[in-house]
């Protein structure tokens, strides 16, 4: 396995992305670590109704900033929403990182 300077330490183009404090915490990982490994992948997750009903629900979106009353009316029209428009199974795509890191 070959070593290769961090290229997550920073890059210009962060400036659009990333706080003032993460940049400079992203030029300090540079001086710091090496990446052994650094790649990303798409993974589907199986998901059913029901499942994807508790996740979404689980979102601090949905079930840690609504009042019960909207609570209630969200569970109601989502439950809606996924009979009118999903299959019983279905899977979700998701993007998976990975990072082996190594200190310098």
């Amino acid at each position: 396995m070959s070593e290769k300077n961090a290229k997550r330490g920073y890059e210009p183009e962060d400036d659009k992305y990333f706080s003032q404090e993460a940049i400079l915490t992203l030029k300090k990982a540079s001086r710091h670590v090496r990446y052994l490994i650094n790649e990303g992948y798409d993974l589907k997750v199986p998901f059913t109704k029901e499942s994807w009903h508790g996740r979404m629900r689980a979102c601090r979106g949905v079930g840690a900033s609504l009042t019960e009353e909207e609570l209630v009316k969200w569970d109601r029209e989502h439950r809606e929403l996924l009979n009118r428009i999903a299959p019983e199974q279905f899977d979700v795509l998701h993007y998976a990182a990975l990072a082996v890191l190594k200190k310098k």
